[in-house]
């Protein structure tokens, strides 16, 4: 486990896109007149979106990673 520090959920900007979020579905309700089937499969469709952006940036975490040379290993009279 990393004894680095974690960084704390920015709970403003997590805030404002919720509300903006809530704003679009009451909208979608409203004036699109979206049924819960059709709401469902948008949240589907969002659910496939956020995995599939978290599988690129893990990629992209193990090919940064990769990308790294080995240490070589020192020669073994390296410590006489």
């Amino acid at each position: 486990m990393s004894n680095e520090p974690t960084t704390p959920p920015r709970w403003e900007k997590i805030d404002t896109v919720y509300n903006q979020f809530d704003t679009l579905m009451e909208d979608a309700f409203t004036k699109e007149e979206l049924n819960f089937l059709e709401i469902e499969i948008v949240f589907m469709m969002i659910k496939e979106k956020l995995f599939e952006e978290k599988l690129r940036a893990y990629n992209v975490y193990m090919d940064e990673e990769n990308t790294h040379e080995p240490k070589p290993h020192p020669p073994k009279d390296f410590y006489r």
